[in-house]
């Protein structure tokens, strides 16, 4: 699946301004990351106090996971900053007032005090919208469904649950019908504006939608109509386009909808150029199931999703990767429910149980802030009102993205919580903001500077760590390194380790052409490195290609009988050097190789045929 190449152009400026070496490239993404630590005290301004700010912008400062996510380039590690922002843009938009009164936050007095900031955070949305989406598949799943769902509730549902109080339950069919939803012209103009977005965005999956299955997508587009006729949407707009602010503001929403176009062009382009490739390979990952799905049952997958999203909750406030899921089986061998926990599992089981609780705690405590504030008289404060869209935005985008996850829910991966990472510190904030109100004294206080205390020391002790096994890498080989479930490594692999098995090659080589072999995670670098000198580097697979020709092998110290099993390949090392945690092997061809069909000399590098994997075009190759 190709993404659009937002990231692929961020890097390149990165390049532009500081330099085409692995490290530059970095740097625009590093300071997106510093970005995200002042956004993310924002938010926390909006939901609470000054000290809880304070200390939850310093937990996330020093979080390892935030922290390792920082330290390298790759499309997710941007997904905390353009995320968050475009929560924070969507809920401004519309909460966006026509006549700013009792707003006490100072940001918000800031943001509202000029009206020309709505056109700004129009296009601010639009941009942010094209983005983020290109940034990981989840993101592009999952951000339109959350758009829907948030712009319903702020254009349709909103008024209904202020005036019928959540706690009394007075949803009743004779009072609803009493009552005419008073829809804000605004807010169903940005509304409208934003299924709009979601079809220019969307366009190839939507055209693919249609010749594939165009009796579904009738249907559905049916189904759509008739939705906006029954709200008496299309009576509304003649009216709404004879005021000339809407008029001017329907002007800028068509800029905007040019300026999204051609931030997602290269998408159309390469779907025309590769024959709607990329859409096929995307309902083919919507539609296949992995055998880890057809094993495990919706109840399983969703009590492991669960546990996935606490264990990620103790991850990233303390940095301490000592915990593990409990398994469940439902109804399979004649047991109505049966819980498995390994011998890991049940050394861990003390710190899965109580991260399991405590994340319970905080969800509970989040709905119980969004009730209180929406039971409260509709002339509560601006703020307030903010407050509760700003939790309930929050908690759709974790909504929508926890469902997504129930098909990976056996397999989930570490990244999966950089789309809403926000909502484990904010479910911190919560619990310790409960703590404060509860008792309000000079003890709360203390409890929560000693929790921060804590939670601070263990990231900061875990970067150590870490640095210090990167510091040591290429000298000796940390032995107690234990696989992480971060980044699944359980071996450090640094530049200081890469160049000096670069000089060991260029030293010991004697043909130009060089065949070499390292465990897939670690290949790259190594073909970087030569890349840059005048070597004929070549992938080595477990037969010979050629006698003419050095081969090398690096494989990692601790088990260096990796790459040598007995019998199984056509070479012996010859000579060897220990580098750290990685050992590299000059290899010999044996006298008598399994393999026959060697040639003396080799034949030219030629470069992969496009058509054995997914096409990408540049720039140059669209006008061929």
């Amino acid at each position: 699946l190709r993404l659009g190449p937002f990231f692929y152009y961020f890097n390149y400026f990165s390049a532009l301004i500081f330099g085409e070496t692995p490290a530059s490239i970095n740097y625009l993404a590093v300071f997106v990351s510093i970005l995200t630590i002042i956004l993310f005290y924002g938010i926390f301004r909006l939901l609470f106090n000054r000290f809880l700010s304070l200390g939850l912008t310093f937990l996330t400062a020093v979080s390892l996971f935030m922290v390792i996510y920082a330290r390298f380039s790759w499309n997710p590690n941007m997904l905390p900053f353009f995320a968050t922002a475009f929560i924070l843009i969507l809920v401004l938009l519309y909460n966006y007032p026509q006549e700013p009164k009792n707003i006490k936050n100072p940001f918000l007095k800031k943001i509202y005090a000029n009206k020309k900031i709505s056109i700004a955070l129009i296009y601010f949305f639009s941009i942010f919208f094209a983005l983020v989406i290109q940034l990981h598949f989840l993101a592009f799943l999952a951000i339109p469904a959350f758009v829907i769902v948030f712009g319903i509730w702020s254009v349709f549902l909103k008024k209904f649950i202020y005036q019928f109080k959540l706690q009394k339950a007075t949803f009743k069919l004779k009072k609803l019908r009493k009552i005419k939803p008073l829809i804000a012209t605004d807010k169903l103009f940005l509304f409208l504006f934003s299924l709009a977005l979601i079809f220019v965005l969307y366009l190839p999956i939507a055209v693919f939608v249609f010749f594939k299955w165009p009796y579904t997508a009738l249907t559905l587009t049916t189904i759509l109509l008739l939705v906006l006729f029954l709200l008496k949407i299309p009576s509304k707009l003649p009216n709404l386009f004879r005021e000339r602010s809407y008029r001017i503001k329907l002007l800028h929403f068509i800029l905007n909808l040019l300026i999204v176009f051609l931030l997602i062009s290269p998408v159309y382009i390469n779907e025309y150029k590769t024959g709607m490739d990329n859409s096929k390979e995307f309902f083919k990952a919507l539609t296949s199931k992995s055998d880890d799905d057809k094993k495990h049952n919706l109840v399983e997958n969703l009590f492991r999703n669960y546990q996935e999203y606490s264990k990620g909750f103790f991850l990233i406030l303390t940095g301490s990767q000592k915990i593990d899921v409990v398994r469940l089986d439902f109804l399979k061998d004649n047991r109505l429910v049966d819980f498995k926990c390994d011998k890991v599992c049940r050394i861990r089981f003390p710190n899965t149980l109580v991260s399991f609780f405590i994340f319970t705690l905080g969800w509970i405590l989040l709905f119980y802030n969004f009730v209180k504030i929406v039971n409260k008289k509709s002339k509560s404060s601006f703020d307030l009102k903010l407050k509760a869209d700003l939790i309930f935005a929050i908690f759709t985008l974790c909504f929508v993205t926890f469902f997504g996850f129930l098909g990976v829910a056996y397999d989930f991966a570490p990244r999966f919580y950089l789309l809403t990472i926000i909502i484990h510190f904010v479910l911190l904030g919560f619990i310790l903001d409960f703590i404060i109100k509860k008792n309000k004294t000079g003890l709360s206080y203390l409890i929560c500077i000693l929790i921060f205390a804590i939670l601070t020391s263990l990231n900061l002790y875990f970067n150590y760590q870490r640095f210090y096994q990167q510091s040591i890498a290429h000298t000796k080989d940390a032995e107690y390194v234990k696989r992480d479930i971060i980044l699944k490594e359980d071996i450090r692999f640094t530049r200081p380790q890469q160049e000096a098995l670069l000089n060991w090659i260029q030293k010991n080589h004697n043909y130009n052409t060089i065949f070499v072999w390292a465990p897939p995670k670690y290949y790259r670098p190594i073909l970087y490195h030569l890349g840059k000198t005048e070597l004929d580097e070549r992938r080595l697979g477990d037969d010979p290609d050629c006698f003419n020709a050095d081969y090398f092998a690096i494989v990692k110290t601790r088990s260096k009988n990796d790459f040598f099993p007995d019998g199984s390949l056509n070479f012996e090392s010859i000579k060897e050097e220990e580098i750290g945690s990685f050992t590299i092997h000059k290899l010999r061809i044996k006298d008598n190789p399994e393999e026959e069909d060697i040639l003396i000399n080799c034949k030219p590098n030629k470069p992969n045929d496009p058509r054995d994997y997914a096409r990408r075009y540049n720039i140059n190759e669209i006008f061929e």
